[in-house]
């Protein structure tokens, strides 16, 4: 409320609003110029209450302050939205690259008649950046008989490069693959699981053949880890 006083200070008018008291003094100041004045008479004298004069401005900037605040945090929280949508887009992005990997290394890394085609290529577990697949191929051997092989295919996907060990990468492994197999094709390749194991355990001293048949031959030994 903006009170208007007298001389002798009497309130003589009151007005809800500033725009009010504009509004009123520029009708005066018209009304006065009208008879060859350029200033309000002196009487009546027109004061406004100053702390009521006063905290129109403070509050002006305050509200302005808080609007910027409100705007400053609604554009912070659909950036946060769509950065999430962006990670999980990425998400599905990447286990689908790693799932073309499995299928690029088995068909690169181990032997295979023209014709094999591709029965499973199925993600038994992930933690980020470390991928494990179950690939199951099949060929044809004769006309009445065909050639199924599963492994186990354990590596890192990273932002431009895929990293696995040479000789562990691709396990010969059972369909589907035991706890076992799981298990220590992990720790062959590296996995982040616990306990932790010292690096010379990680292979075994001797490898047969083209070493497919590591995790096989250990978990049939009884060696889970």
């Amino acid at each position: 409320m903006i009170r208007v006083h007298d001389s002798a200070g009497n309130v003589i008018e009151a007005h809800k609003h500033a725009a009010e008291l504009k509004s009123r003094k520029t009708a005066l100041l018209a009304g006065c110029r009208a008879f060859g004045r350029n200033k309000f008479p002196t009487d009546p004298l027109y004061r406004i209450v100053g702390e009521e004069g006063k905290a129109i401005k403070p509050l002006a900037i305050l509200m302005r302050e808080l609007s910027v605040i409100l705007i400053m945090l609604a554009v912070a929280a659909l950036q946060t939205r769509a950065g999430s949508l962006d990670w999980l887009f990425d998400v599905a992005k990447n286990d689908e690259i790693a799932r073309k990997q499995a299928q690029f290394l088995v068909w690169d890394g181990v032997p295979h008649p023209l014709s094999t085609n591709f029965e499973k290529v199925n993600m038994i577990d992930k933690h980020w950046p470390f991928y494990l697949f179950h690939v199951v191929i099949t060929g044809q051997r004769t006309e009445v008989d065909r050639n199924r092989s599963s492994y186990l295919v354990c590596f890192r996907l990273n932002k431009h490069t895929t990293e696995f060990r040479i000789v562990t990468v691709i396990q010969y492994a059972s369909d589907p693959p035991t706890e076992s197999e799981i298990t220590i094709d992990k720790r062959l390749n590296g996995w982040p699981v616990s306990p932790p194991w010292k690096a010379g355990d990680d292979l075994p001293y001797k490898i047969k053949g083209s070493g497919l048949s590591i995790v096989l031959d250990e978990s049939r030994a009884g060696l889970d880890w």
